[in-house]
C-alpha cells in the first residue's frame, strides 16, 4: 500500500482520459432536447446542491443554458447574472490571465477536448482566486455537437499552501546550512555521513571533505550492530531521542544527546540528526517537574473526582474533590487499583472499550457505581479520556455524582409510563375481527382516518374498503397466514375513506386464540402511512429525474439506507474508489472507509438517523480497490418524507488527498522548524511600527528568562535588560532599521534575572515601509556557549604560542649556546695539538684555562637543560623535608667558589647556621645554584655577592644580591619567562641560556613562593625568593 499523493499532471491526465467516454453525457443532453434544449433549473436543483464545483453548459450557439448554484459561492455571481451577461464568464478571468483563457477557448472551438488550464479569475467581492478549467464538447449519438460543459474547480486553497511547503523547506535548508547546531544527515541502510552543516565540521575537527567520506560507527563508540539498530528504531518512529558518546578527531570522547528523525533528503530516506549538550535534559527533566506541579493544582479545583491510571490499572493520579466523595485519602488512594473504586471497570477493560479502542484526545461517556472507603456505593457519570501524560498513555477519568439526577430521572419514566399507552393508541386504528374478517370492534380513531364512526363499520367485513389492486395481496399475506395463527405484521394496501379516497395502511395482524387454543379472533393495528408512501414515491421519481444528472459529476454522490446498505452510487466511484457503481450496491457503507475511521462514520450518520434538515460535514479516510489510502471531504444530509422522518442519507464525496497530504507536509515542516529552533536557541520575533510593540516566539522568553504572561516588553524596555553599552549598540541599529530600512547583525551580552549573564547574536531584516517606519523582522540566538568556547580556544591559542616560543628558545640554545663554547674547545684544543712544541707553557696554560672556562659552561648548559627538560616532563619528583638551608649555602658557595676565585670576586653568607626551610634539597641547591651562578655572571673583577634572609610569616625569603651590571625595569619583568629572557654575555664574556631563571621560577612555584627581582642599571642586582619554613 502506499500513501505517495498523486501529482496535479497525474489528476489531468485521469481527467482527460475519463473525458474521452461521452456517452453518459451524451445521453442526458438528448434526453433534455427540445425545441429550446434548456436546462430546468427545478429538475436539477436536489442534486446541485451537493456539487462542488461550478458547472456551466452553453449551446452549440455558445449561449449560456445551465449555471449550478455552486458558481455563486466560487464567483460570487448568480446564474441569472451569467445569463444576463454572457461575457461576465470573460470578465471575471484576471487580466494577466486572459491571454491563456482566450488560447484554451479557441483549442476547444478547434479540438472539442484541451488539457486543463489554471487561472485567475476576480470575484464579485474583488477577491482573487485561483480556478482548475475543464472545457469540452458533447455530441449526440450521430456525432453532432449539442454543447459545452465547463467545469470549474476552485483551487485557492492548494495553491497557497503549495507556497507555504516551498517557503517552509527554504527555511529549513538555510536554517540546517546556516545554524551553529550540529546536524548531520545519515543514510541509514549503510550509516554512511551523506551531509554536515558548519557547526558539525567544527565540532568533530575534520574538514567537510574527510566527514563526508566517514560512516557514522567512525564517531560513535557503539558497536555497528548497536548503531544499526539505533539507526533502526529511529526510521520506524519508535524512538528518535538517544544518548551517544562521540569521538571527534582529536581523540577526544564526548556524550551528545542526539534527536534523530527521518525525512526525504534528495528523493531518499535518510536521517536528519540533531547533536547537542546533555544539559538540555536537566532543563528538560526541571519543566517536567513543574509541569506535574501544575498540572495536580489545575485537578485539585476541579469540583468532581479525578482518576487517572496505566494500562495495569494502578492509579497514579487522583485530585482532593476523590478524597470527599471516596473517604479515602491521596495516599491511599494512590496505593489502590481501579477495580477497588470502580468493582466493574475490568469488565469494561476486558472488551476493550477504555485502554485498547480510545485514542489519544478521545473520550467516552460512562455509567458506573463507585464503592467508598465504608463499602457503600453511589452512582457516577464518567467522561475517560485517554492522554499522554508524563510521557506515556494514561487513562483520566472524571466521575461526578448523579445519585440526585438518577432520582428525577426515575420519577419522569413513572409518569412517562402511566401515559404512554393511551397516547399511542390515540392516533392509530385498533381493531377487532372474527376470523372472517367481519369488525367486532374498532377504536374511536377510525372517524379521523377513514371518515367513519365506529358503530357503521362494527359488522361489516374490511374487504369491501380494501383496493381492488391489493385484495389478493392483503388475503395471502395476511389474512390467511393469520388464521394458520401467525403474527403478521408490516402489510401495507390502500383502503377507501367514506368520501371514496384511498389512504395507505400499514397493519399488523396478531391471532387471539381461547383456553382450547381455538382461533376466536383476529386484532390488527394499522398506521396511516400515506403521507410516508408519498414521500417515497416523490424520492423514487426525484431519484430518477436527477440520477443522470449526477452520474456524470466529477465528486461521487451515494445514498443509503438507515440500514447503511447502499442504495445508490454515481460512477465517479471508481475514480475515487476504484469500484465500479455495480460492485457496491447493497453492500454496507462502513466496509469503504479505513478501519480506524469506522467509530466516527457510524457517529456522523447515526446523529444524521436522529436529525432532519442538518448537514454535517467531515473529513475521513477511504481504503481505495488497490490498497492506497484516499482522503475524502464528506458532505451528508438526511432525505426525509412530508412528515420529517428520515428515510435515507446522501452523502457527497470530494477527493482531498492532494490537500491533506500537503497540509501534513506543511505541519511537519512547521514541526522540525520549531524544533530545530528549540535545539538550536534561536526564536524568531517581529515588530510592526503601527503597533508599536514587538512580538516574540517562545525561544526568546526563554533566552531572555522572561515570564511569558508578562507579555513582550515595549522598546525603551530593552534597558532593563541590556547594560548602558550593550543598549546604546542595539538602540542604535534598532532606529537604523526602523527608520532607513538598515539590516543589522549584533552580539551583544545581557544580564538575567539571576544575576549571570548571557550573549546572544541578534539579527534584523527590515521587511516593507509603513507609514511610522519599516515592519521589521529578526531572529534571536542564545550563543554563550559558542562565546565561552572561542574565548576557550584563544586561551588554548596563547599557551600554544607560548610553547611554539620555548621551542624556539631551545632550538636557539642547542643552535648558539652550546654551539659557541664547543667551538672554543675544539678551536684552542687544534692551537695546542699542532703547536705544542712552540707554546710557552703561560701560552698554553692560557688556552688550556679559555677550554677549562667553555667546558663548565657547557656543562651547566646541559645540565639546566636536563633539569628543566624533566621538570616540563613532570619527571622531577617534588619530595620536601626538613633542611638547614645555610648547609645547602655553603655547598654552592663551595661548587662556585672556583668561578668566583678567577674574577676575584667573594662570597658572602649571612644566613644563619641553624636556619632551617621545608623544601625539596635537590630543587633548592638548583635555585641557589643557578641564581649564584648568574651573580658571578654579571659581576665585575673584585665585586661582591651576599646571601641573606628574613622570615615572613610562615615563609623565609633569601636574597642573593650582587654588585654587578643590572638590568633596565622593563627587560626585569621579563627575566622569569624563557621566551623573553635572551641570554646575555656575562662581564667576562661568559655565555648563558637564559634557562637558569626559568628553572627557578617553576621550582619556587611549587614550593609556593614567589620569586622577583630589584634592579637598576650599573647598579647591581638583588634576586629574592621565598620558600615554607614548615610543612603547615
Amino acid at each position: 500500500m502506499t500513501n505517495r499523493k498523486p501529482t496535479y499532471e497525474e489528476l489531468s491526465d485521469k481527467v482527460k482520459e475519463l473525458q474521452k467516454d461521452n456517452s453518459l453525457l451524451r445521453k442526458m443532453f438528448l434526453q433534455h432536447q427540445g425545441p429550446k434544449r434548456k436546462f430546468s433549473e427545478f429538475k436539477y436543483k436536489s442534486i446541485a446542491d451537493f456539487y462542488y464545483d461550478c458547472e456551466i453548459y452553453l449551446g452549440c450557439d455558445r449561449k449560456i443554458e445551465y449555471v449550478s448554484p455552486s458558481c455563486k459561492r466560487i464567483t460570487g455571481y448568480g446564474a441569472s447574472e451569467f445569463f444576463e451577461n454572457e461575457n461576465l464568464i470573460t470578465e471575471i478571468v484576471h487580466p494577466d490571465d486572459k491571454k491563456i483563457f482566450e488560447n484554451h477557448i479557441h483549442e476547444v472551438d478547434e479540438d472539442g477536448f484541451v488539457q486543463p488550464i489554471q487561472y485567475r479569475i476576480i470575484t464579485k467581492k474583488g477577491e482573487t482566486k485561483w480556478i482548475t478549467h475543464i472545457c469540452q464538447e458533447i455530441y449526440d449519438g450521430k456525432g453532432k455537437c449539442i454543447g459545452i460543459r465547463a467545469i470549474n474547480r476552485d483551487i485557492t486553497e492548494h495553491k497557497i499552501t503549495e507556497a507555504q511547503l516551498k517557503e517552509s523547506e527554504l527555511r529549513f535548508r538555510s536554517i540546517f546550512e546556516q545554524d551553529r547546531t550540529i546536524k548531520l544527515v545519515i543514510d541509514p541502510k549503510t550509516g554512511m555521513i551523506e551531509d554536515a552543516n558548519q557547526s558539525a565540521i567544527d565540532f568533530y575537527g575534520y574538514s567537510k571533505k574527510t566527514l563526508l567520506s566517514k560512516n557514522i560507527s567512525d564517531i560513535n563508540i557503539l558497536s555497528d550492530k548497536e548503531i544499526m539498530a539505533e539507526m533502526e528504531d529511529a526510521v520506524a518512529l519508535r524512538k528518535n531521542y538517544f544518548d551517544f558518546k562521540h569521538k571527534l578527531a582529536s581523540g577526544e570522547i564526548r556524550d551528545v544527546h542526539v534527536y534523530s528523525s527521518p525525512i526525504k533528503y534528495k528523493n531518499n530516506s535518510k536521517l536528519l540528526s540533531i547533536i547537542h549538550d546533555v544539559t538540555l535534559q536537566k532543563e528538560a527533566e526541571k519543566s517536567l517537574i513543574e509541569s506535574r506541579q501544575a498540572i495536580q493544582t489545575v485537578l485539585d479545583n476541579i469540583p468532581m473526582a479525578v482518576f487517572a491510571h496505566a494500562g495495569d490499572g494502578h492509579i497514579m493520579l487522583v485530585n482532593d474533590t476523590s478524597e470527599l466523595y471516596t473517604g479515602y485519602t491521596k495516599e491511599e488512594l494512590l496505593k489502590m487499583r481501579m477495580c477497588e473504586v470502580d468493582p466493574n471497570v475490568n469488565d469494561r477493560d476486558d472488551k476493550g472499550i477504555i485502554w485498547d479502542k480510545l485514542k489519544i484526545g478521545e473520550n467516552i461517556k460512562i455509567q458506573a457505581h463507585h464503592k467508598t472507603k465504608t463499602g457503600s456505593t453511589y452512582p457516577v457519570e464518567v467522561t475517560i479520556t485517554a492522554m499522554e501524560l508524563f510521557g506515556n498513555k494514561m487513562i483520566l477519568g472524571i466521575a461526578q455524582d448523579i445519585t440526585e439526577r438518577l432520582k428525577a430521572e426515575s420519577v419522569i419514566k413513572e409518569r412517562e409510563s402511566k401515559y404512554r399507552i393511551l397516547a399511542e393508541n390515540m392516533i392509530d386504528l385498533v381493531a377487532q375481527h372474527e376470523p372472517d374478517g367481519t369488525y367486532t370492534y374498532i377504536s374511536p380513531s377510525v372517524l379521523n382516518l377513514l371518515g367513519y364512526a365506529p358503530e357503521e363499520l362494527i359488522g361489516t367485513n374490511p374487504y369491501e374498503l380494501f383496493h381492488p389492486d391489493d385484495l389478493e395481496h392483503i388475503k395471502k399475506e395476511s389474512h390467511e397466514a393469520a388464521l394458520k395463527g401467525k403474527d403478521v405484521t408490516n402489510i401495507e394496501y390502500r383502503i377507501r375513506k367514506k368520501n371514496g379516497d384511498y389512504i395507505w395502511f400499514l397493519t399488523h395482524t396478531k391471532p387471539i386464540f381461547n383456553d382450547k387454543k381455538e382461533l376466536v379472533q383476529l386484532q390488527t393495528h394499522s398506521q396511516d402511512i400515506t403521507e410516508r408512501v408519498k414521500a417515497e414515491n416523490e424520492i423514487k421519481e426525484s431519484e430518477a429525474k436527477y440520477r443522470m444528472l449526477a452520474d456524470n459529476m466529477v465528486d461521487l454522490v451515494v445514498q443509503h439506507n438507515l440500514e447503511g446498505e447502499l442504495t445508490y452510487v454515481s460512477p465517479s466511484s471508481y475514480n475515487l474508489w476504484g469500484y465500479r457503481s455495480e460492485e457496491l450496491l447493497g453492500k454496507k457503507i462502513y466496509k469503504i472507509f479505513h478501519p480506524d475511521e469506522t467509530a466516527k462514520v457510524r457517529n456522523v450518520f447515526n446523529e444524521m438517523v436522529n436529525s432532519w434538515g442538518v448537514e454535517i460535514n467531515s473529513e475521513f479516510r477511504i481504503k481505495h480497490k488497490d490498497g492506497m489510502v484516499v482522503w475524502v471531504s464528506a458532505s451528508t444530509k438526511s432525505i426525509t418524507n412530508r412528515e420529517n422522518e428520515v428515510v435515507k442519507l446522501q452523502t457527497h464525496f470530494k477527493d482531498i488527498t492532494e490537500r491533506v497530504y500537503s497540509e501534513k507536509k506543511l505541519n511537519e515542516s512547521l514541526i522540525y522548524l520549531k524544533l530545530a529552533q528549540e535545539i538550536a536557541k534561536i526564536g524568531n520575533w517581529q515588530f510592526d511600527p503601527m503597533e508599536g510593540k514587538p512580538t516574540w516566539s517562545d525561544e526568546i522568553f526563554r533566552i531572555y528568562e522572561r515570564d511569558p504572561e508578562l507579555g513582550t516588553p515595549e522598546i525603551k524596555d530593552y534597558q532593563d535588560i541590556f547594560d548602558k553599552v550593550n543598549y546604546e549598540k542595539f538602540h542604535q541599529a534598532f532606529s537604523d532599521a526602523l527608520k532607513n530600512g538598515q539590516p543589522y547583525s549584533l552580539k551583544l551580552e545581557l544580564g538575567i534575572p539571576n544575576g549571570g549573564k548571557k550573549y546572544i547574536r541578534t539579527i534584523c531584516k527590515p521587511v516593507y515601509k509603513t507609514a511610522k517606519g519599516y515592519f521589521l523582522r529578526g531572529t534571536i540566538q542564545d550563543i554563550t556557549e559558542q562565546q565561552k568556547k572561542q574565548i576557550e580556544l584563544i586561551k588554548r591559542e596563547e599557551e600554544l604560542e607560548e610553547l611554539n616560543h620555548t621551542k624556539d628558545k631551545l632550538f636557539s640554545i642547542i643552535s648558539h649556546d652550546l654551539k659557541s663554547p664547543l667551538g672554543s674547545i675544539i678551536g684552542f684544543s687544534e692551537l695546542i695539538e699542532h703547536n705544542f712544541d712552540k707554546y710557552s707553557t703561560d701560552k698554553i696554560k692560557r688556552f688550556n684555562n679559555l677550554i677549562y672556562t667553555s667546558s663548565k659552561s657547557i656543562s651547566e648548559i646541559l645540565e639546566n637543560l636536563l633539569t628543566w627538560s624533566r621538570s616540563q616532563r613532570n619527571k622531577l619528583l617534588y619530595e620536601p623535608d626538613n633542611l638547614n638551608v645555610a648547609y645547602i649555602i655553603e655547598k654552592v658557595i663551595n661548587l662556585e667558589e672556583g668561578t668566583a676565585e678567577r674574577k676575584h670576586i667573594s662570597i658572602i653568607n649571612k644566613v644563619p647556621v641553624n636556619q632551617k626551610v621545608y623544601a625539596d634539597d635537590k630543587m633548592l641547591m638548583a635555585i641557589l645554584r643557578n641564581l649564584v651562578s648568574n651573580a658571578i655572571k654579571f659581576s665585575h673583577e673584585n665585586g661582591e655577592i651576599i646571601l641573606s634572609s628574613s622570615k615572613t610569616g610562615n615563609k623565609l625569603k633569601i636574597s642573593v644580591k650582587d654588585s654587578g651590571v643590572g638590568v633596565e625595569k622593563e627587560r626585569a619583568k621579563r627575566m622569569f619567562k624563557i621566551v623573553d629572557n635572551s641570554s646575555t654575555k656575562g662581564t667576562a664574556g661568559e655565555e648563558g641560556t637564559g634557562l637558569g631563571l626559568t628553572i627557578c621560577k617553576e621550582f619556587v612555584e611549587r614550593h609556593g613562593g614567589k620569586i622577583w627581582m630589584e634592579s637598576e642599571p650599573d647598579k647591581g642586582a638583588t634576586f629574592h625568593f621565598t620558600i615554607p619554613l614548615t610543612a603547615d
